[in-house]
């Protein structure tokens, strides 16, 4: 079997995280319920690979949600996200709360990585 590039790899772990995020969210979007064009946004950001393929570290957002309402979006209304997702997620704002206080930079392993997201989704059926 062909080894796999580093890129290739890290967008296996993308992918997977995303759907593990979709899924944990019951592929739809957590604030309205939509299911059509549904975003796994990063609540610490992508480039912070310590967090990177952390569940935790996701949620599932319609485009609305992610990046266009000027009241209540990821991206446009951070702190209003930020408010919604203490008060309507306080598990997984308790732990956002905690990694951001980390965000030191840590060597990736993506074979590692890949193989625990796997390991989680087959934990998850």
């Amino acid at each position: 079997m062909k080894k796999l590039t580093k890129s290739k790899l890290r967008k296996k772990c993308d992918k997977l995280w995303g759907e593990l995020v979709k899924l944990r969210d019951n592929n739809q979007c957590v604030i309205c319920g939509k299911e059509k064009y549904l975003n796994a946004h990063h609540l610490i950001s992508r480039k912070v690979f310590k967090h990177r393929w952390k569940i935790d570290n996701g949620i599932s957002l319609c485009p609305l949600h992610h990046n266009f309402s000027v009241e209540l979006s990821a991206h446009t209304a951070p702190w209003a996200f930020d408010e919604w997702l203490r008060i309507n997620r306080p598990e997984q704002y308790r732990q956002h709360c905690i990694d951001r206080q980390d965000c030191s930079s840590v060597k990736t392993d993506y074979e590692k990585i890949l193989y625990e997201l796997e390991d989680i989704k087959q934990k998850m059926k």
